[in-house]
């Protein structure tokens, strides 16, 4: 006997889910956006939730104004109000002014996540706003690249990371390959490639290889940024020489 079902993934976080609902049929055919950098759909807004894209900041927005908006289309800070998500943290005014905007009853709570809404009203996941990389010319967002070099047979898995705040240093993409693969030239002009059919042609400085990338310990396939510069500084000291572009 054959089954077949729809698989459905909510959108949202533990202040407030979910937010959308996206099935396996809408993954399949928003893909192709996904590996030209456009992020990842997670589907079109629930009835009674209202989700905004504001401009992205990390200082405090204390009070709705649609100037906050941007235009549509783009990307910036997704926000969120309805009936799941949370008014506040019981005790934590320093949080609730970081993530907390009033509009009259209403509180909208800033999810961290960057993103955007296409012209059919699907929301995009474009990452974390903590995790973007400013440049001299333009912002990265590394999981709309590592979507894409994720697509190589070769690489198991990757992640974007600057080595620290300062824009003159080089942006590096730690590759963990897939077991017998090494990381040579012939690789990384295939990526190149790869990049130079989407939005993010030339982002990328120097590829390094690394065994382990850091993930979280209650999701895995949550990068632990904050730890991959010391290990990039850990190989880089041992002898081993990155890639450039």
């Amino acid at each position: 006997m054959r089954c077949v079902g729809t698989l459905h993934t909510p959108y949202g976080a533990t202040e407030g889910l979910p937010l959308t609902s996206v099935t396996s049929k809408t993954l399949i055919e928003t893909w192709p956006q996904t590996l030209r950098g456009g992020g990842v759909c997670v589907g079109p807004i629930l009835d009674e939730m209202r989700v905004e894209i504001v401009r992205i900041s990390d200082e405090p927005m204390a009070e709705w104004s649609d100037d906050l908006r941007v235009p549509p289309g783009a990307v910036g800070e997704i926000v969120a109000a309805g009936p799941t998500v949370s008014a506040a943290y019981v005790g934590l005014d320093q949080a609730n002014a970081r993530a907390k905007i009033r509009d009259g009853a209403t509180v909208l709570h800033r999810m961290g996540d960057l993103g955007r809404i296409d012209e059919t009203g699907r929301l995009w996941f474009c990452g974390r706003k903590s995790d973007r990389i400013e440049t001299a010319n333009r912002m990265i967002l590394p999981v709309s690249i590592e979507a894409i070099l994720a697509e190589h047979a070769a690489v198991f898995q990757a992640a974007l990371v600057r080595m620290d705040s300062d824009p003159r240093q080089p942006v590096v993409a730690c590759l963990r390959l897939e077991a017998g693969r090494v990381l040579d030239r012939p690789l990384v002009s295939e990526l190149d490639a790869l990049l130079g059919g989407s939005d993010w042609a030339g982002s990328i400085d120097l590829y390094l290889q690394c065994k382990k990338i850091p993930t979280d310990t209650r999701h895995n396939s949550k990068i632990r940024r904050s730890d991959l510069p010391r290990q990039i500084r850990r190989r880089l000291g041992g002898g081993l020489a990155p890639v450039a572009r």
